[in-house]
């Protein structure tokens, strides 16, 4: 399954800058399914990445990551320019 995930972080990074709504929501999708089984991969892939992925797509990606992670990640996107995130009905600290 590692190598699944490895052919579709290249693809995912190389469409993160991408406008359609629907590929960006996608990208996440994928992310937070992976999220239920293997948090930590998508975190470390999500994490160096959080300043180029758009809203939705961390929005999604973040749903299952264990909370410390999916602070880290939204304060990182929240940095890098990404509006502050609504998961799971709890505003995020900041």
């Amino acid at each position: 399954m590692t190598g699944h995930f490895e052919r579709f972080g290249r693809y995912a990074d190389a469409m993160l800058s991408e406008r359609e709504f629907f590929i960006r929501k996608a990208i996440g999708w994928v992310l937070r399914e992976t999220a239920k089984q293997r948090p930590d991969r998508v975190y470390e892939w999500l994490l160096r990445r959080a300043g180029r992925a758009s809203d939705v797509t961390v929005r999604e990606a973040v749903k299952y990551l264990p909370m410390a992670q999916r602070e880290s990640i939204l304060a990182s996107h929240r940095a890098n320019g990404g509006r502050p995130q609504r998961t799971h009905g709890v505003s995020p600290p900041g």
